[in-house]
């Protein structure tokens, strides 16, 4: 007796794991087609002769990219080729899967943990160019530990209106916030955090900020126009956010669990121990205190000098602050 399915998105997706795992040119066999889809080879055929039946619904010409041949007890699939690519996630899809996964990481420990972040970590190497109304128009994050609070809704809106905001920032090291004019010309995603990328009064020039670590932000009624030449995709790389004309050779050596994530790095050289180094091309010093403090001891600075230094002072200031009986 056939098992076959009735409803139509069931008979979809079998034939949409069927067209392209049948397209290679000794096609697959009947069996093993009802063995993967995990019906009889009575349902995979009658799915294939409602596929073909369609080509009488189109005019002339209709059906030309797809052709199905049943010979024997194998099946083949011609066609151009659209079937066969993997399907690419729209922006919204590859950020909730990112979420996702991270959410997922954080129930999970050791070598598993690392895997998941390090999948999450391609998408969001992917994410980070994509204009924020790509992303978020729809979407409402709340992710412990990383999200961009309130602000991030203000900034949209200080966006897309082109009006100066005035903000309370504080800086990676810790240091006393300060307060600033932010003119927002675009907003990133990258390395699992929100970025507003503008002017900044204060150092009056283009700077990148993380969201998260605005803890006062006004609108105001000034507006501002974005330069022509300003490019988004200019500071974002590799996941990260920066300016990339105006970057520093930064050495960082990774051990532990950090290492075995990172192994897999365009151009991460192994070391002793299991340790590796990696070269990367920094813009923001801050994003080295970021990134080597978020390691948990398992990154050092090997070079340039001054930047090992901040680390270590900011390291110094986080151990002073969460003890400050010493």
């Amino acid at each position: 007796m056939s098992n076959r399915s009735d409803s139509a998105i069931a008979q979809l997706t079998r034939l949409l794991y069927l067209i392209p795992a049948a397209s290679s040119p000794e096609g697959l066999s009947l069996s093993e087609a009802s063995r993967r889809l995990g019906v009889d080879e009575e349902t995979v055929l009658a799915d294939i002769r409602d596929l073909s039946a369609r080509e009488f619904y189109h005019p002339a010409g209709g059906a030309e990219d797809l052709r199905v041949e049943v010979e024997s007890d194998r099946i083949r699939v011609r066609s151009s080729g659209k079937f066969g690519r993997p399907r690419r996630l729209s922006p919204r899809e590859a950020l909730a899967t990112h979420l996702a996964l991270r959410s997922q990481a954080s129930g999970l420990s050791g070598a598993a943990r690392d895997r998941v972040l390090s999948i999450a970590d391609r998408f969001a190497s992917g994410l980070a160019a994509v204009p924020v109304d790509d992303l978020v128009d729809r979407f409402s994050v709340e992710e412990s530990g990383e999200s961009a609070g309130p602000a991030l809704a203000e900034l949209r809106r200080a966006t897309a209106a082109g009006v100066r905001c005035e903000i309370v920032y504080v800086s990676a090291d810790g240091a006393t916030p300060t307060v600033r004019t932010l003119d927002p010309y675009g907003i990133a995603v990258a390395d699992g955090h929100w970025y507003a990328i503008g002017h900044c009064g204060v150092r009056k020039d283009v700077r990148v900020f993380r969201i998260d670590r605005i803890i006062d932000l006004r609108t105001t009624e000034n507006r501002f126009e974005v330069p022509a030449d300003f490019r988004l995709e200019e500071y974002v790389r590799e996941g990260r956010v920066f300016r990339s004309d105006a970057t520093v050779p930064v050495v960082i050596n990774y051990s532990g669990g950090t290492a075995a994530r990172l192994a897999g790095h365009p151009g991460a050289k192994a070391g002793r121990a299991g340790t590796i180094s990696i070269r990367h091309e920094v813009a923001e010093p801050d994003w080295v205190v970021r990134h080597v403090l978020g390691c948990g001891g398992e990154a050092v600075v090997e070079s340039p000098p001054e930047l090992r230094e901040r680390v270590a002072a900011a390291a110094d200031r986080l151990s002073r602050s969460a003890n400050p009986s010493e």
